[in-house]
């Protein structure tokens, strides 16, 4: 079963969480190959962090895929590029 935690210092309202959640999903489902009805997420929004000692907009994804193919292993790192994608560096509007 895959499972995604979402960290992230942004605050986040409770339709960006489930806007989020939504989206991250499908996106782990599709690139792991797995029914969604297998993929579980976690997001934990206005978490204090810190990224190279800055306290800007940070989001930190763990990928954790136990029943993955060792041929796909790769594809743990892609998730969290394509979401970093589909949002802006600064708060997305879906935050606000």
């Amino acid at each position: 079963m895959p499972f995604l935690k979402i960290q992230t210092n942004l605050p986040l309202s409770k339709k960006a969480e489930r806007t989020i959640l939504r989206t991250a999903s499908t996106l782990v489902a599709e690139e792991l190959d797995k029914p969604e009805d297998f993929v579980m997420l976690a997001l934990q929004a206005n978490t204090p962090m810190l990224f190279a000692g800055s306290d800007e907009p940070v989001a930190f994804l763990e990928l954790k895929a136990s029943d993955s193919p060792a041929g796909r292993r790769s594809a743990s790192a892609r998730p969290s590029a394509a979401w970093s994608k589909s949002t802006s560096a600064s708060r997305p509007a879906a935050c606000m």
